[in-house]
């Protein structure tokens, strides 16, 4: 999928949505992180959605509840607590 074509996807969700990063590719998007209010997401290049919830989070205890999500740390380390989350899946306008 193209930038444009997953940041359409995003924003039909109900749930606001901030896009932190876009790996691209030969001008395709390779993964995609953002986060809700309560849950890091990630994407693949197909649109396939993960999920880390934070009270999930590895680190949540010694997190303080004052900063924002995404801000003390790159989610891309947190491997440990990504899952499968087919809730986020993205579908491309047909």
């Amino acid at each position: 999928m193209k930038v444009a074509e997953f940041e359409k996807a995003i924003d039909r969700y109900p749930e606001d949505i901030t896009i932190d990063e876009m790996v691209l590719s030969k001008g395709q998007v390779k993964e995609v992180y953002g986060h809700s209010h309560r849950v890091y997401l990630k994407w693949d290049s197909f649109g396939r959605g993960y999920s880390c919830h934070l009270d999930e989070f590895p680190d949540s205890a010694s997190r303080p509840d004052h900063l924002p999500i995404g801000e003390t740390l790159d989610v891309r380390d947190i491997v440990r607590c990504w899952a499968r989350d087919v809730v986020y899946d993205l579908e491309e306008d047909t």
